[in-house]
């Protein structure tokens, strides 16, 4: 018994050595080969045309297709039974703005790709997940579906702009609770799995789209996927402008986000709300009661306010918004605007098109609007927080200010008191992140004292 098991372990790892060197290695070269590619079958490299590595494992190739057959392999003058790219079947029918699945193996059987209409074509081969995009070259758009881009049905999607390498764009205004995902063609019905790209879950559900960035519960929820059933959306889980970037070399996509509205705020007794703004879905017109825009400097221990002309913030550029009521509004412009940043020494940096930690260099410190007093919201100005470093949030600024005028000083009052700044506080977008008395963050605090909010916590 002992005997047979042995054997059966030795041919299992036998087979798996066998399996591992069967496996494609991205960045070797893929031809493309038969008559539909005016190529004969030999494989000698005079016969085959080698396709384009984009990276990734992905290769492409553009020309003219007659009405005939085609294969890839991956292999040049080593006789006929070569490693190829394969069809599932042989005589496989493809046509533009669909995709397709092949197979990887010895090439023993009659298994082509077979053109449906002659004309110039783009072919997209994913050598990892081994997928085959075929687009007409003259049409090489892809399309975004669902809530917010025309509703669900043939016809109604939306193409976004291909740049550079595979990568399509494309800006939108989206609500929250809405659902999206993208087709390579605009005129068969939507739920065809043939042209779908949807999310990597697509047997799991959908993928939360907001400004963390996309699928912020899992490292992979953020990939591409094709051939997917009906489930398998992006999901957005908070409204506003959204830059959306599908990039099928990286086989992910990516978001930047900026908020369609500005929740100011005031100091306790005071007419006068302040927010900070900025933008990474392009150039902006604000809207609020007796708005002013403000570049900020710093002079000392004090601020220095410099009023905008207009209403307009430009991409990238951090400012400093005004107004007698709470709520701002946020609406894409198409006036030309020059950010007032390159015009000053502005101290106002634009925060990321998705939320995260921002930490500064020892040559500056990070400060952020909030109270130097939350409980009782007053000391309106800007603060370092516990840790020096910015929870930092889409659609917002923080103070960034070389250490050679910042000096020691913990904050700056935007409208000064004689009493000056007593205690350092910080905002809710800090996220009750909890930090050890030296500073440090501390994801799971054992016993002892901690600081929390800007306050020391006893956790028993």
């Amino acid at each position: 018994m002992k005997k047979i098991l042995s054997m059966i372990l030795l041919l299992c790892a036998a087979f798996s050595v066998q399996l591992r060197a069967e496996e494609f290695t991205a960045g070797k070269p893929v031809y493309i080969q038969g008559e539909a590619a005016n190529t004969k079958w030999e494989t000698t490299a005079d016969y085959l045309k080698e396709m384009n590595h984009l990276g990734n494992g992905v290769y492409s190739w553009t020309g003219e297709l007659k009405k005939a057959d085609f294969r890839f392999v991956c292999e040049a003058g080593n006789g006929w039974y070569v490693m190829a790219f394969e069809a599932k079947s042989n005589g496989y029918g493809v046509s533009g703005g669909y995709l397709y699945p092949v197979d990887y193996q010895k090439h023993d059987a009659d298994k082509n790709f077979s053109v449906s209409e002659a004309g110039n074509y783009r072919l997209i081969l994913d050598t990892q997940d081994k997928i085959l995009i075929v687009q007409k070259a003259d049409d090489t758009k892809i399309y975004a579906i669902g809530d917010e881009f025309g509703g669900w049905t043939k016809g109604s999607a939306v193409a976004l702009t291909e740049g550079e390498n595979l990568k399509y764009t494309y800006k939108a205004k989206l609500g929250n609770d809405k659902y999206f995902r993208f087709s390579l063609n605009n005129g068969e019905n939507t739920f065809n799995q043939y042209c779908r790209i949807a999310s990597a879950y697509a047997g799991d559900g959908d993928v939360a789209v907001n400004s963390s960035g996309v699928g912020v519960t899992d490292s992979r929820s953020d990939r591409v996927y094709c051939f997917s059933n009906n489930e398998g959306n992006w999901h957005v889980t908070e409204a506003g402008y959204y830059t959306l970037t599908l990039d099928l070399v990286a086989r992910k996509l990516s978001v930047t986000y900026t908020p369609a509205t500005i929740n100011a705020v005031a100091e306790a007794g005071s007419s006068e709300y302040y927010a900070t703004f900025s933008s990474s879905y392009g150039n902006m017109a604000l809207t609020g009661t007796d708005l002013k825009i403000y570049d900020v400097t710093v002079n000392g221990n004090n601020l220095n306010l410099t009023q905008h002309t207009g209403n307009l913030v430009a991409q990238g550029e951090g400012v400093l918004v005004k107004a007698s009521a709470a709520e701002i509004t946020v609406a894409p412009t198409n006036e030309e605007v020059t950010a007032d940043v390159y015009g000053t020494s502005t101290l106002l940096v634009a925060t990321p098109g998705i939320k995260q930690e921002v930490t500064p260099d020892g040559e500056y410190k990070l400060y952020r609007l909030t109270y130097n007093k939350p409980s009782t919201n007053e000391g309106l100005g800007f603060f370092l927080t516990t840790s020096n470093n910015i929870q930092a949030q889409p659609g917002k600024a923080y103070l960034k200010v070389p250490t050679t005028q910042s000096a020691s000083l913990k904050g700056f009052l935007i409208n000064p008191q004689p009493t000056g700044v007593d205690a350092i506080g910080v905002d809710a977008d800090c996220d009750n992140t909890i930090y050890d008395l030296s500073g440090r963050r501390v994801e799971n605090p054992s016993n002892g004292i901690y600081i929390q909010n800007g306050k020391k916590i006893l956790v028993k």
